[in-house]
């Protein structure tokens, strides 16, 4: 065997090795770097739910105060009222004791004065009968005028004994009729109840104070949860990152820094391809035997690469996709003709000089590429030439795809490193094209009273603003959209707790430590509204049905140009995201989920989107 033929071997053996290698490293990487992202996911879900376990328990203690408060100031009501029972019956007491003396005491002299009165009489009478002697015998003498003098005043004086005998003996009658007794037993009874009625307000309020006693208990213990929850999204938010940060770094140093995603406003046509041109490990002083205008050279680096091309393949398919595959692909030529006649596309001739500029003005925003591609899968390079994946078929929305670059050196640098295999790199992080729906702007949602107007009739008023559960909304959230027509879209409605005691007390400073990557995460904010409760997309997209209002679009309602407008109605029944009954005098942010209705099958074709809440202006809840 020739030292060529051997060269040759051992060449293509290393390359093989090392490209295994990279692949496995990056595989490896990646499905770090997915578990990772995993465990943050779930680790979110974990704290929003303490802190809606937090919340609501928050919610219940602060309402088992408010009622220990009522049933405090009840038992003390009936606590005042039963000591002025028991003073009533003290005083019935007392009253019918000194009632029964006095009646007593009043017949004794009733019947004292009638003795007196008889005698007074019995006096008048004898008196009588001396004067009648007297004026038969002495008239007009001074004897007489001296009897009849006393004898008028001892008439008189029996005239008033017989009033003071009558008046004593009203008394005796008047005294005898006052009912004490009665009162005292309508004392008695009133105090029974009253103090059977203390020990129940007693009782609910010793189970109140148990009720308060058990949900402050609760509150500690669901705020160690919220705690260790949150603690542990900072863990595993870190772990995510460095799992990040050592892919890049992998893909960097091993991998021409490929990277791949969907380019922004034409997130469903058109993704963009970056990556680092290959520079030959050797001088090119250290090589005469290849012509240095054969070559692109920059003083003493060497880009020995001829051509590059792009392979968009699917994510499955990647793990099996190899070096004599892309080199079919290339040799059977880019342009392919369909069984219809259609052409397709295969690959991506790669210009590099065509795209030094684009990849300069990336230099300039701190990215280091030497080639930006974008790529449109409708119009490719030649208008009527559609993109296809590896296996022929159509690149469109919905599906998981890689991209492989592959370089063809140039014939003289394949002589001169003595191998002929053209150069395929690992697979790009996978990417999907979707169609963006339209989020609702913050400042189009307005939540107002529901105001009757008189010039509206009834039955529009009946239409608008009953809901389902039969009755009648205190407040609406009204928007406006501009849809796209070929999609059909849910905006629901949620009402996230804001300025909450509680709630503010919640650990800050998460969403700083979170990329994007991680569905956004969100915590407090320093935007226009301060908000407390961490929320994203991601969890939005899992609340239950039962916590969220779908909006209606308003048939009859105002339009300006394609501008529909849509009402959520909030009334009794409406809760909160946790499930939690609106509570009066509390504010909420209202936020509009944008998500698809489409079919099951079409849902990986689009992308839902959240309405920005922490722009978005709260409202107060108030009862009707």
């Amino acid at each position: 065997m020739s030292d060529v033929r051997i060269n040759t071997i051992i060449m293509n053996t290393y390359n093989e090795n090392l490209h295994n290698i990279i692949v496995a490293s990056l595989q490896s990487q990646e499905l770090e770097k997915k578990a990772a992202g995993s465990q943050l996911n779930a680790s979110v879900f974990t704290l929003y739910y303490a802190q809606g376990a937090m919340a609501t328990a928050n919610e219940q203690l602060d309402a088992a105060q408010q009622m220990m408060e009522k049933k405090a100031a009840i038992k003390n009501q009936v606590g005042n009222s039963s000591n002025v029972s028991n003073n009533l019956l003290s005083s019935a007491r007392n009253a019918d004791q000194y009632l029964k003396q006095s009646v007593t005491n009043v017949s004794v002299c009733a019947s004292n004065v009638q003795v007196a009165a008889t005698a007074f009489v019995r006096l008048a009478s004898d008196m009588g009968s001396i004067f009648s002697i007297i004026s038969a015998a002495d008239f007009d003498k001074d004897f007489y005028q001296l009897a009849k003098d006393v004898r008028d005043y001892i008439n008189a004086a029996a005239y008033d004994a017989e009033m003071a005998s009558q008046i004593a003996m009203e008394s005796s009658a008047l005294a005898s009729e006052v009912s004490t007794s009665t009162v005292l037993d309508k004392a008695k009874s009133t105090n029974t109840l009253m103090n059977n009625f203390l020990q129940l307000i007693s009782a609910d309020f010793d189970a109140a104070s148990q009720v308060f006693a058990t949900q402050n208990a609760k509150v500690t213990t669901v705020f160690a949860n919220e705690k260790a929850a949150s603690g542990a999204v900072k863990d595993v938010s870190i772990n995510y990152l460095s799992a990040i940060s050592v892919y890049g770094l992998i893909n960097k140093e091993l991998n021409l820094n490929l990277t791949t995603a969907p380019v922004l406003g034409m997130e469903s046509t058109t993704f963009k391809v970056k990556f680092n041109l290959i520079k030959s490990a050797f001088d090119k002083r250290e090589i005469p035997a290849i012509p240095s205008d054969e070559l692109i050279a920059t003083n003493h680096d060497i880009y020995p690469v001829k051509d590059y091309y792009i392979i968009v393949v699917k994510e499955t398919k990647k793990i099996t996709f190899s070096v004599n595959d892309a080199e079919d692909i290339i040799n059977t030529g880019v342009k392919k003709e369909k069984s219809s006649g259609t052409q397709i596309e295969y690959i991506q001739h790669v210009l590099v000089n065509g795209y030094q500029t684009e990849a300069e003005k990336d230099k300039q925003k701190g990215e280091k590429y030497d080639v930006v591609q974008p790529i449109d899968i409708y119009s490719a390079h030649d208008p009527g030439v559609f993109l296809y994946d590896s296996d022929g078929d159509p690149i469109g929305p919905g599906i998981n795809y890689v991209v492989f670059v592959i370089a063809v050196f140039t014939h003289q640098y394949k002589q001169a490193i003595n191998t002929f295999d053209g150069y395929l790199s690992a697979s790009s992080e996978t990417f999907s094209l979707t169609n963006l729906l339209k989020p609702v702007s913050a400042a189009a949602i307005k939540v107002n009273p529901v105001a009757l107007d008189p010039a509206v009739s009834a039955v529009a008023i009946l239409d608008k603003y009953k809901v389902e559960t039969g009755t009648y909304a205190e407040y609406e959230l009204k928007f406006y959209m501009d849809e796209n027509p070929n999609y059909k879209v849910e905006y629901r409605c949620m009402f996230l707790p804001y300025g909450d005691k509680f709630l503010q007390s919640l650990p800050t400073g998460l969403s700083n430590g979170i990329p994007e990557a991680a569905n956004g995460i969100q915590g407090i904010s320093k935007d226009k509204y301060h908000f407390a409760l961490y929320f994203n997309l991601n969890i939005a997209e899992q609340v239950m049905a039962g916590n969220y209002t779908s909006a209606k679009q308003f048939v009859g309602g105002s339009e300006t140009n394609s501008f529909t407008e849509w009402i959520a109605l909030i009334g009794e029944a409406t809760t909160d995201n946790f499930g939690n009954p609106l509570i009066a005098d509390k504010q909420y942010i209202p936020v509009v989920l944008t998500i698809s209705a489409e079919s099951e099958e079409m849902q990986a074709q689009f992308t839902n989107v959240l309405s920005n809440f922490n722009h978005t202006r709260p409202f107060t809840y108030k009862k009707k």
